[in-house]
């Protein structure tokens, strides 16, 4: 991906715990807050049409990888 503009990303991660293991769960936000938050409808103009997906891709394969990481500890 070709970087034009640096973006606020955050990354929030919530773990629950089931009786089975725990349940990993992220959400990514890309935006401004305050008066920036006037460019967000442009900035979700300008953002790849797949990159929800992709992201979401990349998501399973890391936490897989940091499950056996984990695991192996």
């Amino acid at each position: 991906m070709k970087k034009i503009i640096m973006l606020p990303v955050w990354l929030n991660l919530y773990i629950e715990e089931l009786e089975e293991g725990l349940n990993l769960i992220h959400q990514l936000s890309i935006g401004y807050n305050g008066i920036g938050k006037l460019l967000d409808p442009l900035i979700l103009f300008l953002l790849p049409k797949d990159l929800e997906h992709e992201l979401n891709e990349h998501a399973k394969i890391e936490f897989t990888n940091l499950s056996k990481v984990i695991i192996s500890i």
